[in-house]
């Protein structure tokens, strides 16, 4: 007996998930125009609300020490990857961004300006990339270079290194890294098919 009330509470459950099936199968049209339209609602949102930011990277070489030979040893190599770390704490410390500040005539604090800034060394090498983000594409430029510029006074002064180098200027972005306006479409599109669902 308890078997066969199994079997037919399973028989229930099977007619219930075809019936939901066929409800939504019926309203698909429904469905697919509320999905579009939260979809063009993401979009204006996005371009209406969401102010752009953009990016400007610099980079920057930095050696232990003078490299009066054609090739620096290997301690040299080794010692230069660990220091990084501190060349990279340098780059964002406080005289550094008062300097920047003082020099751009900005209207940021330090911490908002410490914000913007991203330090990263590129893996297995001696190279520090300095991004700045920014919503006006010329300041971030602007910054960064100063940023790089600042920071190598700061370096040599501190560590006492001879050799900073510039690898890449400051870019100039032509179009923005946020927000990404195909994704958040994609997120209101889904979003709005669930909740008509």
């Amino acid at each position: 007996m308890e078997t066969n009330v199994n079997v037919q509470n399973n028989d229930e459950v099977e007619i219930d998930l075809r019936e939901i099936l066929f409800v939504l199968l019926d309203k698909l049209l429904v469905i697919l125009l509320v999905g579009v339209l939260a979809a063009g609602l993401a979009f204006l949102g996005t371009k209406l609300f969401i102010t752009p930011k953009y990016q400007s990277e610099t980079s920057i070489y930095v050696m232990s020490k003078k490299n009066e030979e054609s090739t620096a040893s290997a301690n040299d190599y080794v010692t230069s990857n660990y220091m990084t770390k501190d060349y990279q704490e340098l780059i964002t410390s406080r005289p550094v961004l008062e300097q920047v500040i003082a020099d751009l005539d900005l209207d940021f604090s330090t911490g908002a300006l410490k914000g913007m800034i991203t330090v990263e060394n590129k893996e297995n090498t001696r190279i520090i990339a300095i991004t700045i983000t920014d919503t006006n594409p010329e300041r971030a430029r602007k910054i960064a270079d100063a940023v790089r510029a600042t920071s190598a006074v700061k370096i040599k002064e501190v560590m006492g290194i001879e050799n900073v180098n510039v690898v890449e200027p400051a870019s100039l972005s032509s179009s923005p890294v946020s927000p990404n306006v195909f994704k958040n479409m994609i997120i209101g599109g889904a979003l709005g098919i669930i909740l008509a669902m």
